[in-house]
């Protein structure tokens, strides 16, 4: 990966290339500083990744995790990280190592490079405290200890409660950060971070790399969570709207008011948000969060005038506990196991009301209910009842696992001769998914079997008119149409009646 004259620098200082590290190449002149660490870290980054042999290691890294396409600053500059400290190269040595070895560095500067960075340590860090123009006193959350950050950037945007994902570096008697773009989240972040980790594993937490948050997908939700939180209710407007003017949903902006007032939940309020057939997942999420985030800000009648968010009183804290519990009850608890959405629904509240009562590490020992009371009061929120609400929508993933369940099922009903049971199936299937013309085409059999010809004809027609070369159902309508009773009796099972036989005619005469 070739390096531009006019790219950012890899060393992550934000400048061009040619205005920056390029052509520094540290002979006749002593290129490490004991006072700014930064500065001698931006040296061996550039010398890494300007290597030619590195540099088509480095590509390969990149390729493996963008799977080709192009990666993002952030994505880099973790990437540029994990690669030099924790990619190991043919010989076994990291990047790191090679340079040291072959960097062309006086005793001197080869010496304060070992100091600097060969004990560094990566991971996600909680700020415990903070020392304006000073340092911060930080915990790393992976290994449960605390060093002391010799910072004096950081202690201007940061304050008690913030997570940072980095890396710090042995500096003197304390630590420095040597990331370039360090990531931070706001206050209470840490408390989701912490639950994430627990969730990784144990051994997973003590061998985490930077490769393990190379793109932050563990916690890009906390990042996207903190900035759409911060905005206003305009602005979550304008980008609700212009996600679904993208994904070519019709809302009309005018009835907004009457939508929400009107209505108790956003399932109710915007339907076509939950029916859609999304290109994937990802920007369903997307789409949700943004939905979700309008609504609790969105000013009530019932709470005279004010939001969600605002009569509720419900700080920070509670909203990434209440996001956890949503990612337990995700793990714990599958819908597709329950016979029905009620079913599920009272597994998820008796999930909800067992883990409120749960003590937890990362409450310091408190449960989450005594968690959520103690930041209420505190906020000034007289409401004591922890009832915080999930609810079982139906997804377009879990209509596919139970479409999928109840036509199989209904398969098997049709098999065994139960035409009643089978049309209920059937009936379910294309109810969520009306272009299914198998399912059309098999519940025309099931109404063959019932003797109810006119509703088989009726469905063979509906599969046909989904799939003309449909050659299933248009042999069955063929065998079907026209014919008397007695006749297709005769088929090859004389004395038994039509609606006994039909499905068993059906069966040998043609095949799906």
């Amino acid at each position: 990966m070739k390096i531009g004259r006019n790219d950012p620098c890899p060393c992550g200082s934000g400048k061009k290339y040619k205005k920056c590290c390029m052509g520094k190449n540290g002979i006749g002149r002593t290129i490490t500083n004991k006072e700014n660490p930064g500065a001698t870290f931006e040296y061996a980054v550039t010398w890494i990744l300007t290597n030619p042999e590195l540099n088509n290691e480095f590509e390969k890294l990149v390729k493996k995790y963008t799977g080709g396409e192009k990666p993002t600053d952030v994505e880099m500059r973790n990437l540029a990280d994990a690669f030099i400290f924790d990619h190991k190269l043919p010989d076994g040595i990291t990047p790191f190592e090679y340079f040291l070895e072959n960097a062309k560095l006086s005793s001197r500067d080869r010496l304060i490079f070992e100091r600097l960075f060969k004990k560094n340590v990566f991971g996600v860090f909680e700020v415990l405290a903070v020392y304006r123009n000073e340092g911060l006193k930080m915990k790393d959350l992976v290994r449960d200890k605390e060093y002391w950050i010799k910072e004096r950037r950081g202690t201007h945007q940061l304050v008690p409660g913030y997570t940072v994902i980095c890396r710090i570096a042995p500096f003197k008697s304390d630590f420095v950060i040597t990331t370039p773009a360090p990531r931070f989240a706001s206050q209470n972040a840490s408390y989701s971070v912490k639950r994430e980790l627990k969730r990784s594993g144990s051994d997973a937490l003590e061998k985490i790399t930077a490769f393990d948050l190379a793109d932050l997908e563990k916690f890009e939700n906390e990042f996207e969570e903190d900035e759409y939180q911060d905005k206003s209710l305009d602005e979550i407007m304008k980008l609700f709207g212009k996600k679904l003017n993208a994904l070519g949903i019709k809302i009309n902006f005018r009835y907004l008011d009457r939508r929400i007032n009107e209505n108790k939940t956003p399932m109710e309020a915007f339907p076509e948000v939950f029916e859609f057939n999304y290109p994937s997942n990802e920007v369903f999420e997307e789409t949700r969060k943004l939905l979700f985030e309008l609504w609790n800000k969105y000013p009530r009648k019932e709470f005279g005038g004010k939001s969600p968010y605002e009569a509720d009183l419900m700080g920070p804290l509670e909203r990434r506990m209440f996001h956890d519990l949503m990612s337990e009850s995700q793990r714990n608890i599958n819908p597709d196991d329950y016979g029905s959405v009620e079913g599920a629904q009272n597994a998820i509240n008796k999930f909800r009301d067992k883990w409120l009562k749960t003590p937890q590490k990362e409450l310091d020992g408190k449960t989450p209910g005594e968690a959520i009371l103690e930041e209420r009061k505190a906020l000034g929120n007289p409401d004591k009842n922890v009832g915080l609400k999930i609810e079982i929508t139906r997804t377009r993933d879990y209509d596919e696992n139970k479409a999928e369940k109840l036509y199989h099922e209904g398969i098997k009903r049709f098999k065994q001769g139960e035409f009643s049971e089978a049309v209920e199936c059937f009936r379910e299937v294309v109810g969520m998914y009306p272009e299914n013309y198998k399912a059309w085409g098999n519940l025309g059999n099931c109404f063959a079997g019932l003797g109810r010809k006119k509703k088989a004809i009726e469905c063979y027609k509906k599969a046909l008119s989904l799939k003309p070369d449909y050659e299933f159902a248009r042999k069955n309508l063929e065998l079907i149409k026209g014919k008397s009773e007695e006749e297709l009796a005769a088929t090859g099972m004389p004395g038994r009646s039509f609606r006994e036989n039909i499905g068993k005619i059906l069966r040998k005469i043609t095949k799906k």
